[in-house]
Parts: structure tokens; C-alpha cells; sequence
């Protein structure tokens, strides 16, 4: 997230918090990965607060480097794979299932290249303006932010669930508002909003509770 480390903690704690309850509330196995996404949102974000400790402080340890990766991880390798699975692996309808498939690859495809980038490239947080700033060398190429934003978006399009369409929505406008106004801090910000966006997995299961199966 961004700000500081008290709201990266804070959101952190509140987004476990609902994913637990999301999880509870869950009546099929198929849910689970989608209903388990704050809780991940939430590691991600208290991975940043220590990452704020370090940088405030201006130690270099093993803290710093430890919690800047695991950030970097959920960020950019995690959710281009987990987020198409989650909506692929609930999805009713046999005939999006099978297209949801390919944005599921793609996500596979854009993990793998930041995987790539993470062991041969530096990789560089650094604070500025209440913001952190991610320096990994693979966000040079434009087509890794194209295959990010396809296997991210693009499903919630694709799913025949009800609410979907809007979260996608809402998710795609807060990427545009964070390019427009915050460029420069886009991983850190875009993250932020889509945090506070991953608490509408419980839109999403109130609005679907007998579409799928166990």
C-alpha cells in the first residue's frame, strides 16, 4: 500500500480480517481461492508496512530486502496467476470456463517473465512524496503491463457471475486514476486501491449463493 507504515499495517490486519469472514461465508470448495483474496491482499500490505519500517529507518538489513520481495511477489507474480484461476475455477458456465482459460495462461506468462526479471535484474524500493516507488527492470517493457492487465482484468468481463463486470470496473478505473494522477508510484498505489477493492468478494458471494457447485 502506500502512505505509511501505520496505514499499511492497518489495512494489512483489516483485509485478513474480512477474508476470514469471506471464507466463512463461503457454501462451495470452488469459492475459496476467490474468497482467500483479501487475506493475501492483506500479507501483501503488512509486507509493505515492514518495508516502510526499513525505509524510514534507513536500515539496509535483511528486513528490508525480505519485505520488498514479498510485496514485489504478491504484486506483480502472484495475482496475474491467482486472480484468473480464483474467477475461472468458480465459473458455472462450461463455455467461459473454457475462455476464461486463456487469460489464466497469459497471467502464467506475465509471472513467469517477472521471475525472470527478479533473478537476473536489481530490484529497488524507494520512498518519496508518502509514496514507495518499485524499480524492477521488467516494468520497462510494455508488454508485461499488457499480459498484467489482461490476465487480471479480462476475467471479470469474461465470468457470467453476477457483480463481476462491476468489480472489474471498478478495478480497471482505479488502474486509470492511479496512471493519471500517481505514474510514478502506480505498483505501490494501484495495490492500495485494489485492497480496498478485494472486500467486494463479499458482494460477489452474497450476490451468487447458489450458482456453483461444492
Amino acid at each position: 500500500m502506500c502512505f505509511s507504515a501505520e496505514v499499511s499495517f492497518s489495512a494489512g490486519v483489516a483485509l485478513v480480517g474480512v477474508g476470514a469472514y469471506a471464507l466463512k461465508k463461503v457454501n462451495s470448495k470452488k469459492k475459496i481461492a476467490f474468497a482467500s483474496v483479501p487475506i493475501f491482499f492483506g500479507l501483501q500490505q503488512i509486507s509493505e508496512g515492514f518495508l516502510w519500517v526499513s525505509l524510514n529507518s534507513g536500515d539496509q538489513s535483511l528486513m528490508l530486502d525480505v519485505s520488498m520481495y514479498i510485496y514485489i511477489f504478491f504484486a506483480q507474480v502472484f495475482w496475474p496467476i491467482w486472480i484468473p484461476y480464483a474467477i475461472w475455477n468458480m465459473e458455472p458456465d462450461s463455455k467461459r470456463k473454457k475462455i476464461l482459460f486463456y487469460p489464466f495462461m497469459i497471467g502464467i506468462l506475465a509471472s513467469l517473465q517477472l521471475v525472470y526479471s527478479l533473478i537476473f535484474y536489481d530490484v529497488e524500493a524507494t520512498s518519496s512524496q508518502n509514496h514507495i516507488h518499485y524499480d524492477i527492470e521488467i516494468q520497462r517493457l510494455g508488454i508485461h503491463q499488457v499480459l498484467y492487465v489482461i490476465s487480471t482484468a479480462i476475467p471479470f468481463y469474461v465470468s457470467s457471475l453476477k457483480y463481476m463486470k462491476l468489480v472489474g470496473t471498478i478495478l480497471v478505473g482505479s488502474l486509470i486514476v492511479a496512471m493519471i494522477f500517481y505514474f510514478y508510484h502506480v505498483i505501490s498505489i494501484w495495490c492500495f486501491f485494489a485492497a480496498i477493492l478485494s472486500s467486494l468478494v463479499l458482494l460477489v458471494d452474497a450476490k451468487n449463493p447458489k450458482t456453483l457447485g461444492v
